[in-house]
């Protein structure tokens, strides 16, 4: 029996233009570039936009182009960041804070930059180990949210010392939120 080797095929295969034969529609698959919260849904034939928070999925939705679903994830970045804050009822963590019986700017201010530098040290340890690796009987998640707490702790003080203005760190949280919302 003679056997013909078989030619081998291509296994990468970019389709530019998938008809979609139900809706009679070419759907233009040539944009490439990734973006994040939205994917194209060739069962579906559609865009489609999505945000999850840690494993739970909070949004999703299906659009006929690609950029209808960037901009239905990017109006629901906005309004899940303003749900999330509305909902909260306040700060998520209780202020106990006492100013010290000294009012040394400076001092504070290097204390400050030294919890700063902590919490981008214990950044580079999360990113390395992850949230669940230990050290010392501590996960990443306690030890980075203990840095972070020690770095608040310098702001709170920089705000009852009057160094800082409140209504200035919560325009900048903001400011900062919508750049992101913006960015992904």
């Amino acid at each position: 029996m003679n056997r013909r080797k078989r030619e081998p095929q291509a296994t990468t295969m970019i389709v530019q233009v998938m008809p979609s034969v139900a809706a009679g529609v070419e759907i233009d698959l040539s944009d490439k570039e990734p973006v994040v919260g939205v994917s194209y849904s060739p069962k579906r034939r559609k865009w489609r936009a999505y945000i999850h928070v840690g494993k739970r999925q909070v949004f999703h939705r299906y659009c006929e182009t690609k950029s209808e679903a960037i901009e239905a994830h990017r109006k629901a970045m906005v309004v899940h960041q303003r749900l999330s804050v509305q909902t909260s009822g306040g700060p998520r963590f209780e202020r106990k804070i006492k100013a010290p019986g000294y009012r040394n700017l400076d001092r504070t201010l290097e204390h400050l930059a030294e919890e700063a530098a902590e919490v981008i040290h214990m950044k580079s340890k999360v990113i390395r180990f992850g949230l669940q690796g230990k050290h010392n009987g501590l996960t990443g998640q306690r030890r980075l949210g203990c840095e972070i707490g020690n770095m608040l702790a310098m702001v709170e003080l920089l705000v009852l010392d009057g160094a800082v203005l409140a209504k200035d760190i919560e325009d900048g949280m903001q400011e900062k939120v919508e750049k992101l919302t913006r960015v992904y």
